[in-house]
């Protein structure tokens, strides 16, 4: 039988929250399982490792590069090849370690908010179970929070064309360029958009069990303004600055003092007649960003299940629900049904 945490406990958890106490929660949380948040996804990590590796060495250099580059037809094919490998290939890589590293720590969250001592292995075998499921649900929201940036690289190169075959004085290529220059500035605030509506869809999916479809719904009914609650979108961009400032504080710190130390030079010196030395270095080189994935996927999943249990309290009145459970597992005769 699962141990429960103490009633305040969980009372002092399942209540509405500003966006400070859901940063202080999720820090109280991480501190309390971070360790073993860590092992558990420290393989899910190396799967994003992989995928963000692909993306720098494999993907984009290749918008430096072009086989032919006097045609802008042979370019926009290119480019157009490049966006897809970084789309279809380098993503479904990263979300299937994001997925599988969010779910285990959102099953342990839950426990622990809820009251429960968290089990990692159930956690770890559940995570396993539902990863299909909210692969499904993040591949489609990766399309579809991906589309203003694929809109404005395709007004872009639409310019290009039009300013390669009307003459100098036609203006209209030249500000098609500009205002895709400017789209994608918008297309990554959408990015940022859609990804923060349906952020609550793998809490949505371990916890409730939903397919990946509705749970992709059910999260965005969650997110949104109900009356007088506002919606969720102030505590997503809360996370999203708070999670930005981390990553690059870690990354920029570990850079800096592996620069200080000379440990790469160290590194080319030891490797200099060892085989695939160019592979070997890039790994190290990714070693920061490495260090930044895995200390902050766990803490991104935490502050989602956070967000969840919160909107679930503030507009479902999950509080009394659990409060009636805790009272119905007890035995407790009550004057008034709960």
């Amino acid at each position: 039988m699962a141990q429960r945490g103490s009633r305040p406990e969980r009372r002092s958890r399942l209540r509405p929250l500003t966006t400070s106490e859901v940063m202080d929660t999720a820090l109280r949380l991480y501190q309390r399982f971070g360790l073993t948040f860590l092992r558990l996804t420290a393989v899910p990590a190396l799967f994003c490792l992989a995928a963000v590796g692909y993306v720098m060495f494999g993907v984009l250099p290749r918008l430096g590069t072009t086989s032919d580059p006097t045609s802008l037809g042979v370019q926009s094919a290119e480019l157009v090849v490049t966006f897809a490998l970084a789309l279809f290939v380098g993503g479904p890589l990263f979300l299937l370690g994001l997925g599988h590293a969010t779910a285990t720590v959102v099953a342990m969250v839950s426990d622990a908010l809820v009251g429960r001592l968290p089990n990692p292995e159930a956690a770890v075998a559940g995570a396993t179970r539902v990863l299909p499921r909210i692969f499904v649900v993040s591949m489609w929201e990766l399309l579809l929070a991906s589309s203003g940036i694929l809109v404005a690289t395709g007004m872009m190169l639409l310019g290009a064309f039009v300013a390669e075959r009307t003459p100098d004085d036609n203006l209209f290529g030249t500000a098609l360029v500009i205002i895709g220059g400017l789209g994608l500035l918008a297309g990554v605030l959408i990015f940022l958009a859609v990804v923060a509506r349906d952020a609550l869809a793998p809490p949505v999916t371990v916890i409730e069990g939903l397919p990946a479809l509705r749970s992709g719904r059910r999260s965005r009914e969650l997110m949104k303004s109900h009356g007088r609650h506002g919606s969720a979108t102030s505590s997503m961009w809360g996370v999203y600055a708070l999670l930005a400032f981390a990553y690059i504080a870690i990354t920029s710190g570990l850079t800096l003092m592996l620069s200080l130390l000379g440990v790469r030079a160290t590194l080319e010196g030891l490797l200099i007649d060892v085989p695939f030395m160019p592979v070997l270095l890039s790994a190290f080189d990714l070693t920061p960003s490495f260090l930044g994935l895995w200390t902050l996927i766990p803490a991104w999943a935490t502050c989602i299940t956070i967000i969840y249990f919160e909107r679930r309290v503030r507009l479902e009145g999950y509080d009394i629900e659990s409060l009636a459970q805790d009272l119905n597992r007890e035995g407790r005769s009550n004057r008034f049904a709960i």
